[in-house]
């Protein structure tokens, strides 16, 4: 009868080892989860177009002196817009989905 007197602590051992390894396999799951859910890619794609004019004018005048003087004018136009357009997929699981919205910035 030795080995019913050892009988508690061998059954505390084996249940403190089994719990221990049903709880790294829970942590484990709960990682992988974690992990799994973090997964998720954002795009932006910015388009821009741009729209120069320059218009350059040349005019010769006759300074005070009598010098001709040469007179240069630049006018520059300037037109920017801007489209962007996002595209975000969210990593697997119960709500995934492929998202697109686009902006349009003047």
């Amino acid at each position: 009868m030795a080995s019913l007197d050892n009988l508690p602590t061998v059954t505390i051992i084996v249940f403190i080892s089994v719990g221990c390894v049903f709880f790294l396999v829970f942590l484990a799951a709960a990682l992988f989860c974690f992990l799994k859910k973090r997964k998720k890619t954002v795009q932006e794609t910015g388009i821009i177009h741009l729209d120069e004019h320059k218009n350059t004018r040349e005019a010769v005048v006759v300074g005070p002196q009598g010098i001709d003087t040469m007179v240069l004018s630049v006018e520059d136009d300037i037109h920017i817009d801007g489209d962007i357009k996002k595209n975000e997929k969210v990593g697997e699981g119960l709500h995934a989905k492929s998202v697109e919205v686009n902006a349009s910035t003047s």
